[in-house]
């Protein structure tokens, strides 16, 4: 299990320079209370929440919880949060791509 885990970090810092954003922390949903983080982001454009798995190789109650994990917790429309370590630019805004 700490292979993948460190594979998929190592798969994630390796895509960063693709994306003008990364690891954007949103605002604390109503649902949980909970903040997430958007691995990487191209305002008007993409939202991405990267996984190191091959759907095809998970169970398909697992590939589906995926794929809603995402419209819960990234959906269009997120604040994004004031917190030090997002971009100014960004800071007080709201999510917008696909």
């Amino acid at each position: 299990m700490k292979k993948q885990w460190e594979a998929g970090n190592r798969f994630n810092k390796e895509n960063r320079p693709r994306y003008p954003y990364n690891e954007v922390e949103l605002e604390a949903k109503e649902i949980n209370g909970k903040k997430y983080v958007v691995d990487s982001y191209i305002p008007g454009e993409e939202i991405v929440s990267r996984k190191f798995i091959q759907l095809a190789e998970v169970k398909e109650k697992t590939a589906l919880s995926y794929l809603s994990e995402f419209t819960k917790k990234y959906s269009s429309g997120s604040e994004i949060s004031s917190g030090k370590f997002n971009p100014n630019a960004l800071k007080g805004g709201r999510l917008d791509g696909e």
